[in-house]
């Protein structure tokens, strides 16, 4: 198997990514404790075959559903002005489907019908509307629908809206909005890119009055749910600071994702969950103070930011994936930020060993985050799993120390972004002392590419290890390192194979006098020993080495030479012809 062409197979992929644990963020916790909240969407229901629509200003095709209610589908040509029929054939236009005008590019007004019901995903994006006045029973608008109408101002929400859906009015122009009482459902980044103020003098998103399920304050929207308040989303994006109101159980899923100015946060005793991705991109914040509540962070809540200190408090309970992923958001370009972790002696679940912040279970502890900067990295007994990315871009490390009572090692867990050059493995059979195995990595892109994959399977095997390591040095280019890594095997031969034994010396003893001069541009003069006692330097060998490093002008390998010719070859001391 050559290294250097190894990718992981589809399955592996699947089942790697079906491995990674999933903490509920409390955006899910809502959804499914609330199901009543939200507007079930009338495109899952069954429709008929679909039709051709010929109206006054525009061509679409439609079909019907059971409950003998219209669906326009898709929209093939428009004028710049249309009204769309009250009913079609005796049926009742209920729901425009999502894309169905979203490549009329040109489209600026558009009267709804007064039946209508709920507007699809995408349905008007990208179209030239300057205003809009939504019926009387519109009940749904889902996400993106309204997603860059960079012209449109004006847009009236009926006061039966209870749906308002993610981006649903993202990239437009809209300057001032009121959302209605009945609404309880508004997306993430709803108005984001928008003319809209959202908090001081001049605020122009307002909450109706009689709205029981949000307020707008400090600009963030929060919701009221069975569980608490929560923060759903801080729109201010220009804010450099900010402190949560007192009284919110939640952070919501995203809640400050990308907010690139946000430098600090204060978070209520009482807050109990981070959801996930809640921190997300937040790419200047260095400091988010946690309080004493908290009992669950979700999958990538501080992922791409620039924490460089983090407290758990003693209430922690659960972490989810990558949730401490500081410092990039790309693996090759990962800039570790956190670098210190101080956990709350209180705390039963979470600790500190060997700057390896771990997480107790119940089979075995997991390795959650390396915060150090040591050349050699040992990981303790009582862990048997590596969380995802755990030890992502450690700057210094070289050297894994491993044990086999480790089970399982998920997605990214040793993936240091550099060569790790060497990974011991101690086996244990009783009460006894360890055995302990070096494989050996060659530097290089070769080396990399092998750690990875060795690491790759989600669980470490002996033999492929090895394996994978001597075809790393097989490819690699550098002469030096691929001779030297070659003689090291040879003289310490666990698990090699007899094809990689018979290839290795025939390679070694091909190019002596090739590998001879590397040893002595490298200063690896000992080199030349283990050649000679490996038994590849013969008689014509070193005739054939002589001449090459007097050519190459390397003249500490040509006397390590005379002298090997001398004590080995029963050479004279001086060899002149006369």
């Amino acid at each position: 198997m050559n290294i250097t062409q190894y990718k992981p197979s589809n399955t592996m992929v699947r089942e790697a990514i079906a491995s990674l644990p999933h903490f509920a963020s409390i955006t899910e916790a809502v959804a499914a404790a609330g199901q009543a909240d939200e507007v079930p969407s009338r495109a899952l229901e069954p429709f008929g075959e679909p039709r051709l629509l010929e109206a006054d200003g525009f061509t679409c095709t439609y079909d019907i559903a059971l409950d003998g209610t219209a669906r326009i589908l898709k929209c093939s040509s428009c004028s710049n002005d249309v009204v769309m029929p009250r009913e079609i054939d005796g049926h009742p236009v209920a729901v425009i489907a999502p894309h169905a005008f979203s490549t009329c590019y040109g489209l600026e007004r558009i009267a709804l019908p007064e039946n209508l019901l709920e507007i699809g995903e995408y349905a008007f994006m990208n179209t030239a509307l300057r205003s809009i006045q939504f019926p009387p029973k519109l009940a749904a608008i889902r996400q993106n629908a309204f997603y860059k109408c960079a012209l449109l101002k004006e847009a009236d929400l009926n006061p039966a809206l209870a749906h308002i859906g993610a981006s649903a009015f993202r990239e437009t122009a809209l300057r001032t909005l009121e959302v209605p009482a009945n609404v309880s459902l508004i997306g993430q980044n709803a108005f984001k890119d928008t003319r809209l103020s959202f908090t001081g003098p001049d605020q122009s998103l307002l909450i109706a009055d009689g709205n029981s399920h949000f307020l707008l304050a400090d600009g963030a929207l929060y919701r009221t749910c069975a569980e608490g308040t929560e923060l759903v989303q801080v729109l201010d994006d220009a804010a450099s600071s900010f402190t949560c109101m007192e009284g919110v159980t939640s952070i919501a899923a995203r809640a400050f994702a990308g907010l690139k100015a946000l430098e600090r946060v204060s978070l209520p005793n009482g807050v109990t969950c981070i959801g996930e991705a809640a921190f997300k991109g937040c790419t200047a914040l260095t400091h988010a103070g946690l309080p004493d509540s908290l009992r669950s962070i979700g999958r990538h809540a501080f992922a791409d930011t620039a924490l460089a200190a983090l407290r758990i408090p003693a209430s922690l309970e659960t972490v989810g994936v990558a949730a401490f992923y500081t410092g990039g958001s790309i693996a090759r370009n990962f800039r570790r930020t956190l670098t210190h972790v101080d956990i709350s002696p209180e705390n039963e679940r979470f600790y500190m060993c060997d700057s390896i912040l771990c997480q107790r279970g119940d089979d075995g502890d997991v390795a959650l985050l390396y915060t150090g900067c040591a050349d050699c990295i040992s990981i303790p007994r009582n862990v048997t799993s590596i969380g995802p990315y755990a030890f992502l871009a450690a700057p210094n490390t070289s050297e894994l120390r491993i044990h086999d009572g480790i089970r399982s090692i998920d997605v990214g867990g040793f993936d240091f972004g550099h060569a790790v050059t060497t990974v011991l493995f101690d086996e244990w059979d009783g009460d006894g002392p360890a055995r302990t195995y070096a494989v050996r990595f060659p530097p290089g892109q070769a080396g990399r590419q092998a750690v990875r994959t060795t690491f790759a399977r989600g669980h470490f095997e002996l033999g492929f290890a090895y394996a994978a390591a001597d075809d790393a040095t097989l490819v690699t280019q550098d002469t030096l390192i691929r001779s030297k890594a070659m003689l090291e095997r040879l003289a310490d031969p666990v698990m090699l194979g007899a094809g990689m034994r018979f290839e290795f010396e025939k390679r070694l003893r091909r190019s002596v006098p090739t590998i001879i001069v590397a040893f002595g541009e490298g200063g690896f003069l000992q080199g030349i020993d283990m050649l000679f006692d490996a038994g590849f330097i013969t008689a014509d060998a070193l005739e054939a080495s002589l001449r090459a490093t007097s050519d190459a002008g390397e003249i500490a390998a040509y006397s390590r030479l005379m002298e090997l010719k001398r004590t080995s070859f029963n050479a004279p001391m001086f060899d002149f012809e006369l």
